[in-house]
């Protein structure tokens, strides 16, 4: 009897349970994932309002002045900047599905792509592009994992609910395989630098190359986030926080001390560089998926320090 009577209540409470947390559909919780990435993304405006705050246009001088090379004047701008990422997420972690501050970027792949955009080419031969540089070792990186059995890169694993709960995402519409992968790291970059497109036909063209290639909408969210709103508002893409900050930065701070001024080409030449930053992070051992806010702060770590380090070599150049 007594058995009987505790199957029934857990039988009960397990159907309160159900009433009170309804099983969300796949498709539902792809849109709860994207919504927080979006949401997350709005962080971008504190990075770069600390940087602001932290780094102006004195500083930007006497860092310069104190630098004898391009690969110091980087080095300096790198080693200045390297808290303001955690300084600015530990501040908004109450809203957060992590334990610690996630940055897969420092360390290897930090030191990496300041040496891609420190070196200044060989005498005598073409014009060096930093950006294809970059863009040939991510795709080294992709072919060295695929030898090794690499199959695809789960870009996020979960989607985490208020309370803990859980919602385990399909691998197939929550990663990128091989083929996808080598596609992302080898075209998008170039019609990003295509300076003869505006800024809405840049995005249109992205869009159209990412439905062809079949990207899940998670990963064109975290990776291509204004290409992402105009698919899904089918309309004209307004500037993301990122690139509001990003900018914001360049008017308040930048161009004050290049004689030549911000030009388009050195826009797109960043917004390139911290596109195959967030990419490159995907990659990384350290990279961090388990949920949708660990897997969004990891690539916009990745997307951070890349923007402060390829800004570095284009003040450096136009000084």
């Amino acid at each position: 009897m007594l058995i009987s009577s505790l199957v029934a209540v857990m039988t009960f409470l397990s159907a309160c349970d159900e009433q009170r947390e309804p099983r969300l559909t796949d498709e539902a919780a792809e849109r709860l994932i994207l919504e927080k990435i979006e949401t997350n993304q709005v962080l971008s405006l504190d990075l770069f309002n600390v940087l602001r705050n932290r780094i102006d246009t004195d500083s930007l001088k006497r860092l310069l002045a104190k630098s004898k090379t391009r690969e110091e004047f980087i080095d300096l701008m790198a080693e200045q900047t390297s808290s303001y990422f955690k300084d600015v997420v530990e501040l908004n972690l109450a809203g957060l599905s992590v334990q610690t501050v996630p940055m897969p970027f420092m360390g290897e792949a930090e030191i990496t792509l300041k040496l891609l955009y420190s070196d200044e080419g060989t005498a005598g031969a073409a014009p060096y592009d930093p950006v294809q540089a970059y863009s040939d070792l991510v795709l080294k990186r992709i072919n060295e994992e695929k030898a090794k059995g690499h199959k695809d890169w789960i870009v996020v694993e979960s989607l985490q609910t208020p309370g803990s709960h859980s919602h385990e995402m399909p691998i197939e519409t929550m990663s990128l395989n091989f083929e996808q992968l080598k596609m992302l790291t080898t075209l998008p970059h170039t019609i990003i630098l295509d300076i003869e497109l505006l800024d809405t036909e840049m995005h249109e063209a992205l869009g159209g190359f990412l439905k062809i290639g079949g990207i899940p909408p998670v990963a064109i969210g975290l990776l291509l986030p204004a290409v992402q709103k105009v698919r899904e508002t089918a309309a004209t893409a307004s500037q993301t926080p990122f690139e509001q900050g990003l900018l914001a930065w360049f008017d308040d701070t930048v161009e004050p001390i290049m004689p030549s001024g911000l030009d388009h080409d050195l826009i797109r030449r960043i917004q390139a560089s911290v596109f195959l930053a967030g990419l490159h992070a995907i990659l990384l051992p350290e990279y961090q998926n388990k949920n949708q806010d660990q897997a969004t702060l990891s690539v916009l770590h990745a997307q951070y320090r890349a923007a402060v380090i390829c800004t570095a070599r284009e003040i450096w150049n136009n000084k």
